[in-house]
């Protein structure tokens, strides 16, 4: 298995452990919200401290890996990007940006459906989750097909 394949897949899985465990964090404060806190305020809360914990723990996770393939291979982090490379990014992007948008959107319908902010919060957090763990899968899966 080369570089990115099992880059990706550790991206993927830790991207899965830290979803499992943010979500439990904010489920947590969720149940412990008093009975006329503003739930606008705590799910954008939830979304903008989300974000920077995670490119801190990607960063850290794929630091690390770097440091250990190195160590393991002797050869660090391919520097030559081919177009191949380039494309199964750009496919992976996609992916990622279609699955956003299709978490925005049904949340935007559940709203309009009658739900709570809630719902739609879950909704569209859900949706930033997958796109999280779909992006690197669509890579694995675009390197194997190619490979």
């Amino acid at each position: 298995m080369g570089y990115q394949e099992k880059k990706n897949i550790l991206i993927a899985v830790t991207h899965v452990v830290i979803s499992i465990g943010y979500f439990g964090y904010v489920a947590g404060k969720y149940a412990s919200l008093s009975e006329g806190a503003d739930l606008l305020t705590f799910w954008a809360k939830a979304i903008v401290v989300m974000v920077p914990v995670y490119i801190v723990i990607h960063l850290i996770v794929i630091f690390i890996f770097t440091a250990v393939h190195k160590y393991r291979t002797g050869e660090g982090f391919p520097r030559f990007v081919d177009e191949r490379d380039k494309l199964i990014e750009l496919k992976a992007m996609r992916v990622k940006y279609f699955v956003v948008i299709f978490g925005l959107f049904a949340s935007m319908v559940s709203v309009l459906m009658g739900a709570t902010i809630t719902i739609a919060f879950v909704i569209l957090i859900g949706g930033m989750l997958a796109s999280g763990f779909l992006a690197p899968l669509t890579h694995f899966i675009l390197y194997r097909l190619d490979a």
